[in-house]
């Protein structure tokens, strides 16, 4: 940056933060006309700014604090909430007069649409009339408009465009279930907040269907329908046609209709003057091409039915897509252009827009308001170990910690970062700033454990991740037996810091879990302690753990549920016989559920057992239980997206495992998964990023032999060797591995080296004949690569004999595509339950 540029920088950090300033020096001492233009509209702008600051008033029970927009109906401002002290965006309708009837429509709605809990959809708290100005309140979103984000960025990709179009589906839905109609659907009204969550804004001028009829033309008039603007009734069907103008807006940075008057855009629209937009992106997907044309259609009876018939149409593009979904016109990824003049331009553009919303957005610590809590998101670190026996009881401070988590994970719209993620961060060298930055959440959570035989000491403190500001803290010294109603208090009081108010039910649920034996407890912390470890010493000692956990307490649910998964992982990594190890996952896990049945760990493990002995069904209805229970648990959206993936469901997958990464962001296995759902989905560029992205966070992590398998599959044969050596080498048992064996004999037979690929498979059956080790489905791989159907089909019929968990793939995975056009193969899949 020009000196010039970091002295204009310094004057705009000065205005934002409310410092006194020698304009008329400023101004001699700009080194350019340019220059000086700049300064002399930060002149401007401080004055603005300066009478805002002056202006703060309340409004009823909120203290205003900043403008941050102004539309046609009113303005809005960030407010703070003195009775649950929580920040809130309030917006007050321009003068009306309290008796108009715009005023009392939008009290009457703002109150109806408060009814309204979608993750998509603004949180409206209430609507009031206070000092002469009706007004309504809502959750306040930090984060940047997609208006701004295509300015600033350019176009979407079709894929991103796509996703976000699926969130406001979703979000209409659940509007227009209730009868209520938005209006005023655009860019400027949805927020793409800092953790990735897409949110529908400005409720406004949202009516309901019902009294929309005859009302005032609302919206803004390039997204509004072409029946609205000739007069005729809003309905769900204009809605959804605004929807398609902002997607077609996303992906070209235009609109359909255009005109320089609301009279010429109306003519334009009657004389069907309107932009395809095949014609203006040829580049897009032709199904997602099909879906804007359809939804932005002059006739409503062309559009899609429903909010939920546009989603269904918006997931078919992803699944349809493919590679070019997710490259073509990927505009956003051009670079920016720099220069001097450019480079003042753009300091004076943000200058405008930070002050323009009342200095809301400044990204400096500064500009936090005093007391209030950032939101819905937190990073919890494992709990500091302050007992004198040290490393022996890291187990207990550990388990403190995830039992923690485990009662936030149940509240909703709450976004709790812990697992492999925090791990790095809790040696106390850290600060919470870097944590927050690294992980993208808003605080941070620290705390220490000290027990002694009787009593356990517990501090906490949550800190504002941005500003490193201590936002409460606390110290627990109690009996052991009381340690449970200390947690839920501490989980409570997060909860609220957080989000606000807690519903009957998570309340109720975090009470609950204070009625637990101490001792039995104890011992359920030391069987998670071994199961984590995934040996074979550790899952027995942990099965031992939990049945001693059981025997202290034989209602303790979540200590069979901690059994079930045990045993679970006994069968996979054949530690027992399959058959024996399942049936008392399975055992374990249903008397779990039956013990507790709002216990979402008790539902995971029945479900990923389920997965495991391919009882498909029962296996989605007990993940999508446990993630209505618990919306926040990891692990049940990790197993979830692996089901959804082995059925070809890869647009939910996709949204599963980004979820679980989203809740552990650093999480090796949950980013492999992602790579791995990515390759099967034949989108082999996007799997190799991300595999490589896998290694950054673990370079010791196995994932050399997935990018081999994608290079494989992409035909870059070269490229898969020089993969797969890598592997070999990074291996702890080398070219033994009989998975990577089986993917070196796929590799060579694909790429000519038949018999060197033969001989590969000679070998795995002589180590499955004379060791019984399951390897068919290797050796099924190289005679597919071969094209020797037969053999294929045998050796795969040979893995279905003992259920090896690999067949849970067999509708998906490439290297099966030679084989599907045969009646044997589509008989294994009808036999494994893959065929609907």
């Amino acid at each position: 940056m020009h000196s010039g540029d970091s002295s204009l920088l310094l004057l705009a950090e000065a205005v934002a933060d409310g410092e006194g300033v020698d304009w008329d020096h400023a101004e001699s001492s700009a080194s350019s006309p340019e220059e000086r233009r700049v300064v002399q509209q930060l002149r401007q702008l401080a004055t603005v700014a300066t009478a805002a600051r002056a202006d703060a008033q309340s409004w009823g029970p909120l203290e205003i604090h900043a403008e941050i927009g102004r539309g046609t109906f009113g303005t809005v401002y960030r407010a703070r909430d003195t009775r649950l002290d929580r920040e809130v965006a309030l917006k007050l309708l321009h003068q009306e007069g309290v008796e108009s009837p715009l005023a009392s429509t939008v009290v009457k709605e703002g109150r109806l649409l408060a009814q309204i809990r979608h993750p998509n959809v603004v949180t409206v708290y209430g609507a009031d009339v206070f000092a002469g100005h009706a007004g309504l309140w809502m959750e306040f979103v930090s984060g940047r408009t997609l208006k701004e984000i295509v300015e600033d960025h350019g176009p979407f990709g079709p894929h991103e465009a796509a996703i976000i179009g699926i969130d406001l589906s979703r979000a209409l839905a659940a509007v227009h279930k209730l009868g209520f109609l938005h209006r005023d659907v655009k860019a400027q009204n949805v927020m793409r907040e800092a953790g990735g969550r897409t949110v529908l804004m400005d409720f406004g001028t949202g009516d309901s269907a019902a009294v929309a009829a005859g009302g005032s033309l609302a919206g803004t008039p390039a997204y509004l329908s072409p029946e609205v603007l000739a007069g005729a009734s809003p309905s769900f069907a204009s809605d959804l046609y605004s929807l398609g103008v902002l997607l077609f807006y996303l992906v070209t940075g235009e609109f359909p209709v255009t005109g320089r008057s609301l009279a010429e855009l109306r003519d334009n629209h009657a004389q069907t003057r309107r932009k395809l937009l095949r014609d203006v992106r040829p580049d897009l997907p032709a199904a997602f091409l099909r879906v804007i044309d359809r939804a932005t259609a002059p006739d409503p009876k062309d559009r899609p039915e429903s909010a939920g018939a546009m989603e269904a149409l918006l997931v078919e593009t992803l699944a349809l897509g493919g590679d070019n979904l997710s490259t073509a016109g990927n505009s956003r990824l051009r670079p920016s252009k720099t220069g001097g003049g450019a480079a003042l331009r753009w300091l004076a553009a943000v200058v405008v827009a930070v002050v323009g919303v009342g200095l809301a957005f400044w990204p400096r610590p500064a500009r936090t308001t005093p007391g209030i809590t950032p939101r819905n998101s937190v990073a919890v670190l494992s709990f500091t170990n302050l007992t004198p026996t040290g490393q022996e009881s890291d187990y207990f401070s550990n388990g403190i910690t995830q039992d923690l988590v485990a009662q936030l994970a149940t509240i909703r719209n709450l976004r709790i970062v812990s697992g492999t993620s925090v791990r790095r961060y809790s040696d106390g060298h850290a600060n919470p700033t870097d944590i927050g930055s690294a992980l993208g959440v808003a605080t941070v959570l620290e705390g220490t454990v000290r027990r002694s035989d009787s009593r356990v000491q517990i501090t906490s403190r949550l800190v504002d991740a941005q500003t490193g500001q201590e936002l409460w803290a606390d110290t627990f010294d109690r009996d052991v037996k009381d340690m449970f109603s200390v947690q839920s208090g501490i989980a409570r009081r997060i909860a609220f810091a957080l989000r606000g108010e807690l519903t009957r039910l998570e309340t109720e649920s975090m009470v609950a879990l204070e009625e637990r034996d101490f001792e039995a407890f104890d011992l359920y912390l030391k069987g998670r302690e071994q199961w984590e470890l995934r040996t074979e010493q550790g899952l027995n000692r942990s099965v031992q753990y939990f049945q001693d956990a059981v025997n202290r307490d034989p209602k303790y649910a979540l200590a069979h549920a901690g059994m079930a998964d045990a045993y679970t992982l006994m069968g996979m990594y054949g530690v027992l016989p399959r058959p024996f190890a399942f049936s008392r996952a399975t055992a374990a896990a249903e008397r779990a559920v039956a013990l507790a049945d709002s216990l979402a760990e008790g539902h995971a493990a029945l479900g990923y057992v389920r997965k495991n002995k391919f009882e498909w069904a029962a296996a989605e209805e007990s993940f999508k239980r446990a993630l209505e229970l618990k919306p926040g648990y990891a692990p049940a959206h990790h197993w979830y997206a692996i089901y959804l993936t082995q059925h070809g469901r890869f647009p939910e997958a996709i949204g599963e495992i980004k979820t679980a990464i989203s809740l552990d962001p650093l999480s090796t296995g949950a980013n492999a998964q992602f790579g791995s759902i990515l390759m099967m989905a034949r989108r082999y560029d996007d799997a190799i990023a991300q595999f490589q992205r896998t290694l950054k966070l673990d370079a010791a992590f196995p994932a050399q032999s997935s990018i081999a398998q994608a290079y494989t599959y992409k035909g870059m044969f070269e490229a898969a060797y020089q993969a797969m050596e890598r592997a070999r080498r990074g291996a702890p048992v080398g070219s033994e591995s009989q998975p990577m064996q089986g993917d070196l004999g796929y590799l060579l037979a694909v790429s000519g080296r038949s018999g060197e690929a033969l001989q590969i498979a000679r070998e795995l059956a002589e180590r499955h004949r004379r060791t019984g080790e399951e390897v068919a489905v290797d050796i099924a791989a190289v005679y597919a690569g071969l094209s020797a159907r037969d053999d294929a089909i045998q050796w795969l019929t040979e893995a279905r004999k003992y259920g090896d968990l690999e067949l849970g793939y067999l509708k998906v995975e490439p290297r099966w595509d030679g084989l599907r056009d045969d009646a044997r193969f589509t008989s294994l899949l009808d036999n494994l339950g893959l065929t609907r």
